[in-house]
């Protein structure tokens, strides 16, 4: 897939990383949520991320994730990693991983978005990362 994404490009880029980015925030029940979906409808429009994206790697974003009462809290299964097991961690928050697919996209280099987006995308789809990774492969096509 990496392959097929550094092929495309830079505006077919670009596009992957939005639709990633897209794909994360749906299944993470965020892409409703005015000001995500504010700042993603910015991003398919080609036009910049908010600040609070773009600056201190989107750490205002983040703080805003974590405090808005209107974001869901969901967590999913984490493939087994000996990093993770060896903090006893089995779950993650859904929001918190899908996220960074958001985030990627402040990101100049279009490459570099939509490998981060797809993969933070991946792994946000958690146990359906496989029918996600699927689909991702037929939308390079």
């Amino acid at each position: 897939m990496l392959d097929r994404i550094d092929a495309l490009p830079a505006d077919r880029q670009r596009e992957v990383a939005c639709w990633a980015a897209r794909r994360a925030m749906r299944v993470a029940g965020l892409e409703q949520l005015g000001w995500i979906a504010d700042a993603l409808a910015a991003a398919e429009d080609g036009r910049p991320l908010p600040r609070a994206f773009t600056e201190q790697n989107g750490a205002a974003a983040y703080g805003r994730l974590m405090s808005d009462p209107e974001v869901p809290h969901t967590t999913i299964p984490l493939t087994p990693d000996p990093a993770f097991r060896a903090f006893g961690v089995a779950e993650v928050l859904q929001q918190a991983v899908a996220f960074p697919a958001l985030v990627a996209l402040a990101n100049h280099d279009p490459l570099a978005a939509a490998i981060d987006a797809v993969r933070d995308a991946a792994i946000a789809h958690g146990d359906d990362r496989d029918r996600f990774l699927t689909e991702a492969h037929a939308a390079l096509a």
